[in-house]
């Protein structure tokens, strides 16, 4: 159950002190902004880079966007 009010008054008055004590309990944080933001970074995070990743991607672009060549 989320409650409007309070999520918006811990947003306002009290976000450092509410994350400080979601890290330090293992809470779930239901900030509904910070979670739209952190979902969005999540979803945005590049991977790090290797050579390995780096060739899978590259044969994923070729084969998706049909690239392929001709004998001459």
């Amino acid at each position: 159950m989320r409650i409007t009010g309070l999520c918006k008054h811990l947003e306002s008055y009290h976000q450092s002190e509410y994350l400080r004590l979601c890290e330090e309990h293992g809470w779930t944080m239901m900030l509904p902004k910070l979670r739209a933001e952190k979902a969005l970074l999540a979803e945005h995070a590049r991977p790090a880079y290797s050579q390995e990743k780096f060739l899978e991607a590259l044969v994923r672009f070729i084969v998706t966007d049909n690239q392929v060549s001709t004998p001459l």
